[in-house]
């Protein structure tokens, strides 16, 4: 029977240190979901699948294409010092994809993440998007949601649709009203099912390596398992 909590990708990276302990048979699967779908599309060439992440998150693709990507899982991205974020020097987040033009920071959820953190007061999702920008710096900034389906996190998915609506309220969170944010170029909500879209085209797409299509396919049958006994 096939393991739904399985690392089929990289499983000796030493990003694996760094994943978050957690119980329950659902936290323990998105887990594995984020890093079997993140540590194989870093293998395949940035131009192909971050066109495809924002698709997926419903943002405008980044212009022009990447030629280098990064992927850190469950990392904490800096915050500039002495800005109403009381003893929190870092914000938490579950994927960060760095290029040469541009950032991706990503929360998952188990459940809803919106509540904020008790030292901020402020929602977590303008709390990735602030420190998602000042990483980013000059670079574009991407700000996402991953769910299972919008329903099940009501309050993220609803920030999410706010912050697109008005950048101000978006400003309005932050702890530094002077950080203008305007390097940020979209944010979103992705499901797993599109997300896996992406390693699904991988796994047929004549304009890549045939390494690289059973890299995808490796994922994409994992994912195919899981999904016939979850």
């Amino acid at each position: 029977m096939i393991d739904p909590h399985r690392f089929v990708v990289w499983p000796h990276h030493p990003d694996r240190l760094r994943c978050p302990a957690k119980s329950g048979m659902d936290a323990r699967a998105t887990q594995a979901l984020t890093w079997n779908i993140f540590r194989a599309a870093e293998l395949l060439p940035p131009a192909f699948w971050l066109r495809r992440l924002n698709a997926s998150l419903g943002i405008a693709p980044p212009c022009p294409a990447s030629v280098t990507a990064r992927v850190q899982l469950w990392v904490q991205l800096p915050v500039p010092p002495g800005h109403g974020l009381s003893s929190r020097e870092a914000v938490d987040a579950d994927i960060v994809v760095e290029t040469e033009r541009g950032v991706w920071a990503l929360l998952v959820c188990d459940d809803d993440v919106a509540s904020p953190p008790a030292d901020t007061g402020i929602d977590r999702v303008a709390l990735i998007a602030y420190a998602a920008s000042w990483y980013a710096g000059r670079r574009q900034c991407y700000v996402g949601v991953i769910v299972a389906a919008p329903e099940r996190a009501p309050q993220s998915t609803s920030l999410i649709r706010k912050y697109q609506l008005s950048s101000r309220a978006l400003h309005l969170r932050w702890p530094d009203r002077h950080h203008d944010g305007s390097n940020i170029l979209g944010l979103g909500v992705a499901t797993w099912p599109r997300l896996m879209t992406i390693l699904s085209d991988a796994s047929r797409s004549d304009t890549l390596g045939v390494v690289e299509q059973l890299i995808a396919r490796e994922a994409l049958e994992w994912w195919n398992d899981r999904t016939c006994v979850t």
